[in-house]
């Protein structure tokens, strides 16, 4: 009921706000600091089963990592270095959900969708490969 009530007041922030970033208050260096948590995790996973679930759980990470690029957005004054980075960070996202076969991001967007996204705010040529 109280969750209920939550999702009805106008101050709610969903998954379909128009910038779920500075809703929930999230930020790309929240994401880079979570994959290099993910990482760290990697590492000490002992047995595939428990590596698998770090790697599926990184997603969120990484997805994070892109900001407003994960969105479609270019980046304002970014460099060439930062564009590597989120470069390569995108291709682990795509690459893992791939892996994963994880074909939505949410229920209203699919990956195939998301990637478009990212080619179009990178400047990424569609015969390029993640």
């Amino acid at each position: 009921m109280a969750d209920r009530e939550l999702r009805q007041a106008a101050t709610y922030p969903n998954c379909n706000a128009p910038d779920i970033f500075a809703s929930y208050g999230y930020t790309e260096d929240l994401g880079w600091k979570g994959i290099e948590l993910f990482n760290q995790a990697l590492e000490l996973a002992r047995t595939p089963e428990s590596k698998a679930r770090v790697e599926k759980a990184s997603l969120s990470a990484y997805s994070l990592s892109l900001g407003k690029t994960w969105l479609g957005e270019k980046p304002n004054n970014f460099t060439e270095t930062q564009r590597a980075r989120l470069f390569q960070s995108a291709r682990t996202l795509f690459q893992l959900c791939a892996k994963l076969k994880i074909e939505q991001v949410y229920e209203a967007r699919r990956i195939k969708d998301a990637e478009a996204a990212v080619r179009r705010a990178l400047d990424i040529p569609q015969d390029e490969p993640f």
